[in-house]
């Protein structure tokens, strides 16, 4: 990785093994930022660019903490080298991760200490994909206004950071004593949870809502600009063949309650087990007299981009055991069904505020025993229980 020496002003570059304590910084992209080659060059037009004196403030506030080193994401990495952007994107959460401070610039707030101050809520480093991993990564973070005052710290403004960006305070926080691995954190909210926190997030290029969540997931992938939003499709995948979470695949959750038809068939098992059976997945309410008619054409299993997560930031995962299988066409999994013509299919996943409300997916049944999923919403269902009638709702 690349250095800027905090005195010097000189770019060194250092194994990641092997680099010295480092303060990193966290910011917007404007005009007039400073590339890699610029920075090395640093000919009159580039020193007298806003990207620079942005570099050299971040170096003094360095120097000030007391760090001799900065790492830049606009000087810092070679993006004429495809090979050094693939790597420095793929270790770029771990880069942040490994900073001993990170500044985050908000360049569109004047000075406050104030973390409820409108220009501090409404900042545009909030909006942006890169940023999300910015946040979270680094074991210290600080917030300088634009003027470069410090304004808080995260740990400081955890409250109104989640208020902020709908992520919970226990992701914000650092552990009081010690330093732990952010990613191990972070790795204890659901897939879909983590999701969430993208999807009011965006990147000048399509495929970097994808790049940017690397990360987050702890997964790595090869760079493919030009591919679109194949690249979050791709980032899915990837997320399932290292580990499987059932909350991927609750995306597009609407925000209402169903309320399913009552049973026709007797239940013998009692209203507590039976609710146990269904949370883990066992068992389901949706052998419904009628269903809706699902038309439409068939969507791709997996979500075409973060902001379908939107309402996902209270899904996580019951503890059962799910079995899966990626295939060539799609994914083969054994969930419980409803037997109706126009099916739902019940995930193994809940609400974290309310473990009695369970989440389905539309399905369309095919021919062969292949199903697709709907672009009806997944929805969710609760105020139900069991009697010897049968399912009945509240």
């Amino acid at each position: 990785m690349w250095l800027i020496n905090a005195q010097t002003l000189a770019l060194e570059e250092f194994l990641d093994n092997a680099a010295p304590s480092y303060a990193i910084l966290s910011h917007t992209w404007k005009t007039e930022e400073v590339s890699f080659q610029d920075f090395r060059a640093k000919d009159p037009v580039t020193i007298n660019k806003l990207g620079y004196t942005k570099i050299k403030e971040a170096c003094a506030k360095a120097l000030e903490y007391g760090y001799q080193h900065v790492w830049v994401d606009t000087c810092c990495i070679d993006k004429t080298s495809s090979a050094e952007l693939s790597e420095s994107i793929n270790s770029m959460f771990k880069w942040y991760e490994a900073a001993e401070v990170c500044f985050a610039y908000l360049s569109d707030v004047p000075p406050t200490k104030d973390a409820t101050d409108p220009a501090f809520v409404k900042s545009r480093w909030w909006t942006r994909g890169w940023t999300l991993q910015e946040l979270l990564a680094p074991s210290k973070l600080d917030f300088f206004a634009a003027d470069w005052t410090v304004i808080a710290s995260r740990d400081d403004t955890a409250s109104a950071i989640s208020s902020i960006t709908g992520i919970n305070e226990r992701y914000l926080r650092s552990p009081s004593y010690g330093r732990k691995s952010r990613l191990g954190s972070l790795a204890t909210a659901s897939v879909a949870e983590r999701m969430s926190w993208a999807a009011r997030r965006t990147t000048t290029r399509t495929e970097d809502i994808a790049y940017c969540l690397l990360g987050i997931f702890g997964v790595n992938m090869p760079l493919i600009y030009g591919e679109g939003p194949k690249a979050f499709i791709r980032l899915q995948e990837q997320i399932i063949q290292t580990c499987f979470d059932s909350t991927l695949l609750a995306w597009n959750l609407s925000d209402e309650y169903g309320r399913p038809q009552p049973y026709e068939e007797a239940a013998a098992s009692s209203p507590v087990r039976s609710a146990l059976k269904m949370i883990v997945g066992m068992d389901h309410p949706w052998a419904a007299r009628e269903q809706p008619h699902f038309s439409d054409p068939p969507v791709g299993l997996l979500a075409p981009g973060p902001e379908h997560f939107l309402l996902c930031n209270d899904v996580v995962e019951c503890e059962t055991v799910l079995m899966w299988t990626p295939t060539s066409r799609g994914l083969e999994i054994e969930l419980p069904v409803s037997a109706n013509t126009w099916a739902y299919a019940i995930l193994p996943c809940r609400l974290r505020s309310d473990p009695w409300t369970l989440i389905a997916i539309p399905l369309t049944i095919h021919e062969g025993g292949a199903y697709s999923r709907s672009s009806h919403s997944a929805m969710r269902l609760a105020g139900w229980y069991r009697s010897t009638g049968g399912l009945l709702t509240e």
